[in-house]
């Protein structure tokens, strides 16, 4: 296991292009986080608000040892989200700092979870593109100030969030060089300078002359000093020269695109930038710029052909190709496009002019329904990881797709919801698919169904893992309402027994549970009601002390899971062996089948089961004399819960009591202050 405390946390993107221009501002940003608790940098748009403030977060990283983290809020369009898109920067997801915070196995709200989280470190949260969310932004931004002294929290937007205390940067444009200023005062001039260095990287040959020092002050100052807009005109220095772009009319502002946008429609400058983009490209290339706004973030050329493709758009991959090099799209290294926010919004409007809007969000509907669809029944068999993080991955457009059915009448909403059910349990997104759920079953025909029973279900196996009794004999209940179907009869027992078994009352479900896992099955529901069952039934006879039991079913489920391909439940196999070990005195094979287990859900990023692993293995360590060992994974399966709020519901009692003696034996072995030190260095780390 590399353990790397060294790396630091967080979430700052890596190799931000140079600031041209903004060392006062930057000075300024900095001056202010060093006094206030909470900077907004405003100004208008294409102005670099979200530019500097990352540059300034980064400069200042040093100051905040539990990270900087960066929450993009710009695809956010719900105030009542914004706790859900902190969680999710804070967790770090495909980050090399994995700090897997915000895991939501409670019931709790989520700011409760992050201000639990933040408690006591000393972060500073992003809040980037906060204008259409002020409210939820300054909510949140008021929490986290009062719950973390430690913590401070820079927010970028057009508009302040008007909290007591909260120190405003406004940025204004970069300035222009005055007409008639030779080619030397050109050059040093912010804008002039912002526009060489970006045309320079499309054109290595480029700098500013006698020949061009009037056109390139024309330029600039027809772009009123934007630096978005400097940079959108230094890609076309590659193709037209500054003279011709100065000179060039372009879309005025009124016309740049019909049902023009009311975010950049005060801009002018930015817009007409844009235009010239626009103009340059090809009908298909604009066709796909303007049907790709519909993509809530990066999408896959694969998701481009299914929801783009049609019409006069008959080669996908060519246009793609041509708005890359055109610098409209950005392709990034994992070979996902993204259109930057002003280009998505210019080509939102475009879209709508086209009568294209609500077509193109169907088949951005139907694309990701079809891919729930066919992951479902792979969630028990070998495409169980291969399909979660395909769909966590792009789970942002999962998310938009699931609101287009939410917006529409019909059962399509119900089923999306209730074939992700594997997604909702897997650690990331209880809170989000309890909310999906929840909202599915109140939109959709109230008869009970086959969609209602599986929805049901996914939702009670949210809320056994969190906690929420009550919650769960509501599922229940809306599964009985489908009996005597066997497949909700079923769902109803598993869902309900397994809440007694995790509630502590393990004698009051067993007999359902062995039932349950004795049964065939043949639909996908009862298959995955049967494979939940097992893994109860083993964590049930940990509680009751029934060892040999615990071992046979984790035996069954360990070799079905290796028979399938699937991970989640073999890990459960191993865990529970692993458990049966430590109990029994075996402390090298608990630490050998808690590291399987352990492999096993960080394939799907299940990070509360990870935990719960490293913690066997640190408490075999100490019990094997490796306490500096010890220590350092007691730290990170810390790390690794917080703030969880699910953790007593998910732990065996003795495990618990095995972990407090762990932790009393390492400190009476190295002392406290070592103890501390070493648990502080997993707590810390990058690791795993």
């Amino acid at each position: 296991m590399d353990i790397a405390p060294d790396r630091r946390p967080g979430n700052l993107p890596p190799g931000l292009p140079s600031l041209v221009g903004r060392a006062v501002d930057l000075a300024e940003i900095d001056r202010s986080l060093r006094l206030h608790r909470l900077v907004t940098v405003t100004g208008t748009a294409g102005v670099g608000k979200s530019h500097a403030a990352l540059r300034a977060a980064a400069d200042a990283a040093d100051r905040f040892p539990d990270g900087v983290w960066v929450v993009p809020l710009a695809q956010v369009v719900d105030p009542a989200h914004v706790p859900r898109a902190v969680a999710l920067a804070l967790r770090g997801r495909d980050r090399t700092a994995r700090d897997r915070t915000a895991r939501d196995r409670s019931a709790r709200p989520e700011t409760r979870l992050i201000s639990e989280h933040l408690a006591g470190r000393r972060c500073l949260i992003v809040l980037d593109t906060c204008e259409h969310l002020v409210e939820g932004c300054a909510a949140l931004a008021a929490m986290i100030i009062a719950a973390s002294p430690g913590t401070r929290v820079l927010a970028t937007g057009r508009r302040r969030l008007h909290l007591p205390g909260e120190e405003v940067v406004d940025l204004a444009a970069l300035p222009v060089p005055p007409d008639g200023a030779d080619a030397a005062d050109v050059a040093r001039c912010p804008s002039a300078a912002l526009l060489a260095e970006r045309a320079r990287e499309h054109d290595p040959g480029f700098a500013v002359t006698p020949g061009n020092a009037a056109a390139v002050t024309a330029l600039c100052r027809r772009l009123g000093g934007l630096p978005l807009a400097l940079e959108r005109a230094a890609a076309q220095l590659a193709r037209r020269s500054a003279a011709d772009l100065a000179a060039d009319p372009g879309l005025p502002p009124d016309d740049a695109a019909p049902g023009r946008s009311p975010v950049l429609a005060p801009h002018g400058g930015l817009w007409t930038a844009i235009g010239w983009s626009h103009e340059l490209c090809t009908p298909a290339e604009r066709l796909l710029w303007a049907r790709a706004a519909v993509f809530a973030g990066a999408f896959t050329p694969e998701a481009a052909e299914d929801v783009c493709a049609g019409g006069p758009l008959t080669d996908v991959a060519d246009a793609l190709d041509g708005l890359v090099e055109k610098s409209v799209m950005i392709r990034r290294a994992d070979g996902r496009h993204r259109l930057p926010a002003a280009l998505r919004e210019y080509g939102a409007s475009w879209l709508g002019a086209l009568g294209e809007e609500r077509d193109t969000q169907r088949r951005h509907r139907d694309r990701y329904l079809a891919m729930a669809r066919e992951a479902y029944p792979e969630w028990t068999r070998a495409g169980q990881v291969d399909w979660h993080r395909r769909l966590s991955g792009e789970f942002a457009e999962v998310r938009k797709a699931l609101e287009t059915c939410l917006a529409d009448p019909g059962p399509l909403a119900l089923e999306f919801a209730g074939a992700l059910w594997f997604v909702w349990v897997s650690c990331a997104f209880e809170h989000a698919g309890r909310d999906i759920l929840a909202r599915a079953l109140a939109h959709a025909d109230t008869a009970p169904g086959p969609l209602r029973v599986r929805a049901a279900w996914a939702l009670g196996s949210v809320m056994n893992f969190q906690g929420d009794t009550a919650g769960v004999d509501r599922c229940v209940a809306e599964c009985r309402a489908a009996a005597p179907d066997p497949t909700a009869v079923r769902a109803a027992d598993c869902i309900e027994a397994a809440d007694r078994a995790m509630s502590g009352r393990p004698a009051e479900g067993v007999e359902r549970l062995r039932r349950l896992a004795a049964e065939p099955w043949d639909d996908p529901l009862q298959e995955a009601t049967w494979m939940t069952a097992r893994a109860a039934l083993a964590f049930a006879h940990v509680l009751l002390d029934d060892y040999p039991s615990a071992s046979a079913v984790a035996e069954d489920l360990r070799r079905d899971g290796e028979r399938r391909g699937e991970h989640r439940f073999r890990g459960y196999g191993h865990y529970i062996d692993a458990l049966v070990a430590l109990f029994s005195g075996d402390h090298g094979t608990a630490a050998t089948r808690a590291g399987h287990a352990f492999e096993s859900f960080k394939l799907l990023h299940d990070a509360s089961n990870m935990a719960l692993n490293l913690e066997v293995i640190a408490i075999a360590d100490q019990l094997d004399g490796a306490h500096e060992r010890a220590a350092v994974l007691l730290g990170v399966s810390t790390r690794l819960w917080a703030p969880d709020g699910g953790r007593a519901r998910c732990t065996a009692p003795r495990l618990a009591q095995a972990r407090r003696d762990c932790e009393k034996s390492i400190a009476a072995a190295l002392g406290e202050e070592p103890m501390a030190t070493l648990f502080r260095t997993g707590l810390h780390s990058a690791w795993p």
